[in-house]
């Protein structure tokens, strides 16, 4: 894992220290152990100027996050959800010069065609779902109820989603 820190340290031109769990982690600001858990393996790439990178592989399933310089919001993160060692999830956001969210995008499978869009500026939502876009009604950051409508039938966001191929990481 370590080797693969170190490959994106390469094209920023920054070097990386071997992990190490005994040594504490510095990320965004906040200081954690790496090996507070030994099923969790950590690594961070944070140097002020530059994007920051974070690796974590917690009982299989690996995450590897970009975060923007100097705002700390995520660009992309790569996830590998069923513990294959094949990153399978890609989400990625759009952000302003100052890190302001202003979308996010989610591709289940990493087949290059998005599966979930949020448009954090008019706070709308889509899922790509049997070949065509269909809207997200009700969307709310905490709502639960969040809809779309499926052939005349309202279903549950979160169970479309997982229906066609999310799984948390």
């Amino acid at each position: 894992m370590t080797r693969l820190i170190c490959v994106l340290a390469a094209t920023w031109m920054v070097g990386c220290a071997p992990y190490s769990e005994s040594r504490p982690q510095t990320f965004q600001g906040d200081t954690f152990s790496a090996g507070s858990d030994p099923d969790v393996v950590t690594d961070a790439i944070d140097l002020p100027g530059l994007p920051a990178v974070l690796l974590v592989s917690a009982k299989g399933n690996t995450s590897l996050a970009v975060f923007q310089a100097n705002t700390g919001e995520p660009y992309v993160t790569f996830g590998d959800t069923d513990s294959d060692g094949v990153f399978d999830m890609l989400m990625y956001f759009s952000l302003s010069a100052d890190g302001e969210m202003l979308a996010l995008v989610e591709d289940y499978g990493m087949d290059g065609q998005p599966d979930f869009i949020l448009n954090f500026q008019n706070s709308t939502g889509s899922v790509f779902y049997e070949g065509s876009w269909r809207k997200v009604r009700d969307l709310g950051w905490e709502t639960p109820s969040a809809t779309i409508d499926i052939d005349g039938e309202n279903r549950l966001l979160h169970e479309v989603l997982t229906e066609i191929g999310r799984r948390p990481f």
